[in-house]
């Protein structure tokens, strides 16, 4: 696997075999990771108008470039493109980061990241990474990789022996130099052959089975003693259970204005094929209503550090996979919240047997974030927004074991 370069700069690799979210590939590339981000998109091709994001009552605005007082043949940008990059710059920061996680996670048996790091020359002719960029602030994905991956023992003994392996959270990884440039020849003997890159085939694995934590909850319900499967609410002449619960949770996500709402579950619904009642109308602004005012309360009271909206989650057990989409995941300095809105008709049942119905997902996705971080507790707040009805989960970080044991005896139960 590459990486290490002498010279100006210098390539990081890492090898592992990190699960995934989505598909999976035994082998994946990570390229460029010292190329500049693409922040700030404009929508010319010199970067003099941009558009920035106006608030919930205005329209984007456009930022246009102006005449440059010093030269009337050029155009230079103004205080409004400053101003475009302090809304912007944090959601497509968040954004890069976020697509480098997918990319990575997408490896089953070697990832291999590739890309230039800057390098600081002492006068003692010693090599060392220059600085990179504060996690908040990087503009490359190498900014983020570089901390994690690459210490000063690794990249001198790199550079010395030819590569060095590192440990990272039991995974182990290689930090290879690149070989020298070699001068290339057309003819048939030619003395310097091309430089190769032989990679070991990886050990025939079986695939991870994939199991969906709604699939788990049915299961689990379907053994249980009473054998009540609970449907999200009854079916009537207008939207299907599984179209209102999906308008419901998407006029959460978008936050739209309260008035434009009726114009939104009718798109959603035509999307899926169906037409809203006028009953349907006020049932899904009312449940929708009462989630969005739920979150706004326990948020108000939270001290955030990100929020996320259908945030996809996979727990690990054995050679399993249970998936799902938490509906909105608070992340505060000591504890995930995860916030899933349920438009249950509570008419026919109580929220606490729906709670014991749900549990299982509950469990599927806190066994997953704290398999990603377990210095955090786990809470989980079911809102049944029929009734306004909150019903509450707590998972301490020490419980993940418990966690993984009990999960492990419900996926008996997927056929």
């Amino acid at each position: 696997m590459p990486s290490l370069s002498d010279g100006n700069n210098i390539s990081s690799v890492a090898g592992s075999a990190w699960s995934a979210k989505g598909l999976e590939f035994p082998i994946v590339t990570v390229p460029d990771l010292g190329s500049d981000l693409n922040f700030g998109r404009s929508v010319d091709d010199h970067g003099y108008v941009r558009l920035v994001d106006g608030t919930d009552d205005a329209p984007p605005v456009p930022a246009v470039g102006g005449p440059n007082p010093g030269d009337a043949f050029s155009i230079e940008k103004t205080a409004v493109h400053e101003y475009a990059d302090r809304q912007s710059r944090p959601q497509e920061r968040a954004e890069s980061k976020r697509l480098l996680y997918v990319a990575c996670t997408r490896t089953r048996d070697h990832l291999l990241l590739c890309g230039t790091h800057d390098i600081d020359v002492d006068e003692s002719g010693a090599i060392e990474l220059g600085e990179p960029a504060p996690f908040d602030e990087a503009d490359r994905w190498r900014d983020w990789v570089q901390p994690a991956l690459l210490d000063g023992s690794l990249v001198a003994e790199a550079i010395r022996d030819g590569q060095a392996r590192g440990e990272m959270d039991g995974t182990s990884y290689t930090v290879r130099r690149p070989p020298r440039p070699v001068d290339w020849y057309n003819e048939d003997d030619a003395v310097d052959p091309a430089p190769e890159i032989s990679i070991p085939s990886p050990p025939s694995l079986a695939p991870a089975k994939r199991i969906a934590a709604t699939t788990l909850v049915n299961a689990v319900s379907d053994a249980s003693t009473d054998g009540h499967s609970y449907s999200q609410r009854e079916e009537s002449t207008g939207l299907s259970p599984t179209t209102f619960g999906t308008v419901v949770h998407r006029i959460n996500e978008l936050r739209t204005p309260r008035d434009e709402w009726p114009t939104l579950i009718h798109r959603l619904s035509r999307m899926t094929g169906e037409e809203p009642t006028e009953a349907d109308l006020r049932e899904a602004v009312n449940h929708a209503a009462d989630a969005v005012e739920f979150v706004d309360h326990i948020e108000s009271d939270a001290q955030l550090q990100e929020v996320h909206d259908e945030y996809s989650v996979v727990a690990r057990i054995d050679e399993s996979r249970i998936v799902g989409d938490i509906d909105r995941l608070l992340v505060t300095p000591d504890a995930f919240h995860m916030i899933d809105y349920k438009t249950n008709d509570l008419s026919a049942t109580t929220s606490d047997e729906l709670a014991a119905h749900y549990r299982p997902q509950m469990l599927a996705y806190a066994l997953a974030l704290l398999q990603h971080d377990r210095n955090r507790d786990v809470r989980a707040s079911l809102r049944f927004t029929d009734e306004g009805i909150e019903e509450r989960f707590h998972w301490e970080s020490d419980q993940m074991a418990e966690i993984e044991s009990e999960l492990r005896l419900m996926m008996d139960f997927v056929k």
